[in-house]
């Protein structure tokens, strides 16, 4: 069934009949399957062709990367879908590519008899974010090391992944200056001002570099807060 949300007026309408007809709905299928279709089809989402012989390498390089990326990586129809179904409904559809980094920790291995020379190394790759260092044994030495200060290291190994998300972006979470429009050379949009609404933890923004101090001053959407009257009353003179 098409659903939609209530107009100004609709609680007014009483008697009415409250059948709700799904033409809508097996239109925008069957369209949606022929949209689908078309573009699930290719084996290539997008190809780069280079403009001499000399750009063949890594036009072919940017097709296997980017396709990986767009079928691989992400599902293909998890964002085909809402796109097209969000254009058919309302006329707009949006889709945007995020870059975000993950951190991957490997399970914690032990490294026996390390010295002081090379803990100090080690100390700095942890300063880095490369490894986390979780315990240090007592220094002991070695008879094959006389003088030297030997410790056993518990450690993990830090692994920083780019990801590439690609999504849908619902029509009314979508931002967009006045002066938009359709650029004829990219085909997207241009703006002085575009973007989407989303949201996101305290934590995750703090991770982003935002200032803590101004983003745990940010009230929550969940907090009630009551907004001040700019109005005066005045008794009677």
């Amino acid at each position: 069934m098409y659903k939609r949300d209530l107009l100004a007026g609709d609680d007014k309408l009483k008697g009415r009949s409250k059948y709700v007809s799904s033409e809508v709905q097996s239109r925008t299928d069957w369209l949606l399957a022929q949209l689908i279709r078309i573009f699930e089809a290719p084996q290539s989402v997008v190809e780069f062709t280079g403009i001499g012989p000399e750009d063949s390498a890594l036009a072919k390089q940017q097709t296997t990367a980017v396709n990986w990326i767009m079928r691989v990586k992400n599902s293909h129809l998890s964002y085909l879908h809402p796109w097209f179904q969000n254009s058919i409904i309302s006329g707009l559809g949006v889709v945007t590519a995020e870059f975000s980094t993950e951190i991957e920790e490997s399970l914690p291995r032990v490294v026996k008899g390390v010295p002081n020379e090379q803990l100090i190394a080690l100390n700095q790759q942890e300063e880095a974010g490369q490894i986390i260092i979780e315990s240090a044994s007592k220094p002991y030495s070695h008879p094959a090391l006389p003088g030297v200060e030997l410790r056993d290291l518990k450690i993990r190994t830090v692994r920083k992944n780019p990801v590439f998300n690609i999504l849908s972006v619902p029509p009314e979470d979508f931002v967009v200056s006045k002066d938009a429009r359709f650029s004829s050379e990219t085909g997207g949009i241009e703006a002085k001002l575009q973007g989407h609404r989303k949201y996101v933890s305290r934590q995750a923004l703090i991770d982003m570099g935002y200032d803590a101090e101004k983003v745990n001053a940010i009230p929550l959407a969940s907090d009630k807060s009551e907004r001040p009257s700019h109005g005066t009353n005045k008794g009677p003179r």
